[in-house]
Parts: C-alpha cells; structure tokens; sequence
C-alpha cells in the first residue's frame, strides 16, 4: 500500500511539475508577444515621426468645402494652416492627431472664430493636402433680446446676432426667458418648455407643408410660448391662432389649414382659438 501511495503521489507530482512548465511557457509566450507588439508599434512612431518631419510632407494645398456664409481664405486663416509649412508639424505632438491625420487645434480655432459654424473637420490627405470641411447653423428662430435680434437653430445655439431681420423669414419666437448669450454657445433658457414646444411646432408644420402647395410654416410671423398651455402663432400679420396645449397637434393643423384655405379671406383679420369647443374663425371688429 505504501508503495501505491508513494507511486501516486510520485504522479502528482510530476503532473503538476509538468502543468506548472506548460503555463511558464505560456507566459513567456505573451511576454514576446507584447514585447513584439509594443516594438513594432514604437518602430511606427518613430518612422512616422521622422517621415513627418522630412521635406517631402510640405504643404501643398488647402480645400474648403461646405462654407456658404464665409470665405474659404477667411476659414484658412482661422484654421492656421499655411502652405509650404510642413503638414505633420501644423498637426503637432498630438499622436492621436498624427495617426488619425487630424488636426484638431484648427478645428476648434474655425469654431471660436465663427459661430455660425456648426462643426470642422481638417484631414491631412497625402502626401501634402488638408481638407477642411465645414457643416454650417441653419437658423430656426429669431428671438428678440434688448435691441438686437438672435438668430438660433432647433438645437438652440446662438449663430449670430444681428439688427435687421427683414429678408430674413423666420418666425420670432416669444415668451422665453434667459439671461444674455454668447455666440456660438447654447442659449440658457429657464422655461425651457417653452422652446421646446415651438420646435415641435414647427416641426409639425413643416411636415404637413410637404405634400401642401400652401406652406403655413412660411407665413408665420411668431410663435409666442409664454404660456405653454396656450401656444399662439401669428399667421401672415393677420390672423391669430391659439392652439392651445398642441395635443392632437397634426389633427388641429389639417383643421387650420382647411379653414384658412376655404375660409379666410387675403384680406380679413382675425383670430382662431382651439381651445373653445367649437373652433372658428373671428373677424376682429
């Protein structure tokens, strides 16, 4: 018995010499493996770098595309790009730039530079062109604010700040409190519903304008949200419409549009309230 006991322990132990052999060698092998990995991969930064610095990566040409509001000299002079400079140095020690053939510090300069710009994207494309492309605001509201008159998109970001709206044809929006603005900065607004509210309502105007000749989102001169359980708009600087909390919103719209198509003339004046029970064009008096 005791030389079965010595043979099995004997067993053992040469098995778990063995397994513990087999899992040395494993780490060693993911030892390489990672020294490999971490090798080749300095070896391409260093060569990158060293390619980034020679001559052969000067600066050719700058490309600007999607800027409509501003020059394409004005956004190169914003983004600090220049010509025969060498393009890997303009990027500059971020390695995440490097690698991504991004520069990102002329990204961020166009957007404090101009705030009617939503995004910009600079890529350095080989072996020595940067494309810099531009996604611009589109203004949704105007809102009146101590003399001046702020342009701001659905996502309520202040794109400029201007003193004539005439040619402008957006509707104003009323009834929203906030204190100051910065350009290019979402605007800070307390009622937030408010805003909220008038974007859902355009939103929905616009939508049944689609398959409409008559477009009422054209002919509306302000939304006003002061009291978001009585949203009025004004149509065509004469007819005020009060549609109430815009539940059933789509149904009160198709309404709004038969009885101002069929039912009010170019040259009457009123109002129509959705909140009655029985809605109805009013002459005013």
């Amino acid at each position: 018995m005791k030389v079965h006991e010595l043979n099995m322990q004997n067993g053992v132990s040469h098995s778990r010499q063995a397994a513990g052999k087999k899992s040395g060698k494993k780490k060693i092998k993911k030892k390489h493996k990672w020294l490999k990995s971490f090798i080749v991969i300095i070896f391409l930064a260093v060569l990158l770098v060293i390619l980034a610095l020679s001559p052969l990566f000067k600066i050719t040409r700058i490309d600007v595309q999607g800027s409509h509001r501003y020059s394409n000299s004005d956004i190169i002079a914003a983004s600090g790009i220049e010509t025969g400079k060498n393009a890997f140095k303009t990027i500059g020690n971020s390695f995440k730039g490097i690698f991504l053939f991004r520069y990102k510090d002329g990204e961020n300069k166009i957007l404090s530079s101009y705030p009617y710009i939503k995004s910009a994207t600079i890529r350095l494309h080989l072996p020595g062109i940067f494309k810099i492309e531009i996604v611009e605001r589109t203004p949704a509201f105007i809102i009146p604010y101590l003399g001046t008159n702020l342009l701001v998109d659905r996502e309520q970001y202040v794109a400029d700040a201007i003193n004539k709206t005439e040619n402008l044809h957006l509707p104003s929006l009323k009834g929203l409190e906030f204190n100051g603005y910065k350009p290019g900065q979402k605007l800070d607004i307390k009622n937030q519903e408010a805003f909220d509210l008038s974007v859902q309502l355009m939103n929905a105007l616009e939508a049944s304008d689609k398959n409409d000749a008559f477009k009422i989102s054209k002919i509306v001169n302000y939304i006003d949200a002061s009291d978001t359980g009585n949203i009025k708009i004004m149509l065509d600087s004469r007819i005020l419409v009060n549609l109430g909390k815009l539940d059933d919103l789509n149904y009160r719209i198709l309404f709004l549009r038969e009885v101002y198509v069929k039912h009010i003339k170019k040259t009457d004046k009123g109002s129509l309230d959705f909140t009655s029970s029985n809605p109805e064009f009013a002459p005013a008096n």
